[in-house]
């Protein structure tokens, strides 16, 4: 069986392979470099912001590649439509965009009294303009995800399951697909506050 009819086959195992592969690969490749892995936080730090966008590159190459090659132009130019359409309300989207950082707030509130490690940067640095940039930046550079997670891979599962076993299973890959920058970022213990935010938006999805 060569590659083309195993992808036509199996489209959506296919998709988490190789969506895993590119961005783990890519972060792997960034982070390490030809010097090897940073050996100070502050090395890690300067290579981090590429290594994260290397990585949102892998859903969105994923599932631009394998919407060609198995559906044909037709479904590229639908999930551009898609990307273009206003299906709900502005307050929806608002509450989209809000959601997780303010979870994230309070669970890292919740969890800095436990330690102060969890207490979250914004409220401990003077300058507060490079967070709330980055964080900002952050946010737009994730709809490249949405490219392969909705753009592929939702349509298809729901062909299949109902809205929650769709949402938990793209909710779960979705976490564990972050789960290397968390570790670099957070360490094991740092885990815990995206550890809940992973598991409230699979829920939702």
């Amino acid at each position: 069986m060569n590659i083309s009819i195993f992808t036509k086959r199996h489209p959506l195992l296919t998709y988490f392979v190789l969506t895993f592969a590119i961005s783990w690969g890519g972060f792997l490749m960034v982070v390490g470099g030809p010097g090897g892995f940073p050996g100070t936080k502050e090395q890690f730090e300067t290579v981090l912001p590429i290594a994260v966008m290397v990585m949102l590159v892998g859903p969105a190459v994923a599932g631009i590649l394998l919407n060609g090659l198995v559906y044909g132009r037709a479904s590229l130019r639908e999930v551009l439509s898609r990307l273009l359409k206003w299906r709900v309300g502005a307050r929806w989207y608002a509450a989209a965009l809000l959601i997780a950082p303010l979870l994230m707030t309070v669970v890292g509130l919740a969890l800095s009294l436990l330690s102060t490690e969890f207490l979250p940067g914004i409220l401990t640095v003077t300058d507060k303009a490079p967070i709330l940039l980055s964080g900002i930046a952050a946010g737009l550079t994730t709809v490249l995800e949405e490219l392969g997670w909705t753009g592929f891979a939702v349509p298809r599962l729901r062909l299949r399951y109902g809205v929650f076993a769709t949402g938990l299973i793209v909710g779960v890959l979705w976490g564990v697909w972050h789960f290397l920058v968390k570790i670099w970022m957070s360490g094991a213990l740092g885990l815990a506050p995206f550890l809940v935010v992973d598991l409230f938006t699979a829920v939702l999805n």
